[in-house]
């Protein structure tokens, strides 16, 4: 559960609320991020996911509030 008391499930069957749920994730992880002492690690069940958060930070102001927090570091995809 986000701390918008939005149920955060990624699932192909809530993909047409995905843009409200990573909208959610952001707050979500800002609000932790203020609690947490030092670094935090986040996982992301696929590139996809992680570009469609990535994205919709970056489209809000989410990215700039959770790097005010802490500083985000992205793993970039390796193409082999």
């Amino acid at each position: 559960m986000g701390c918008q008391d939005t149920l955060l499930r990624f699932t192909y069957k809530d993909r047409e609320r995905e843009p409200q749920m990573m909208e959610s994730l952001g707050n979500t992880l800002i609000e932790i991020s203020g609690e947490v002492p030092d670094g935090m690690l986040v996982f992301f069940p696929s590139y996809a996911k992680l570009t469609a958060f990535v994205d919709r930070a970056n489209e809000s102001d989410i990215w700039h509030r959770l790097n005010k927090e802490k500083k985000v570091l992205v793993e970039p995809r390796n193409d082999k």
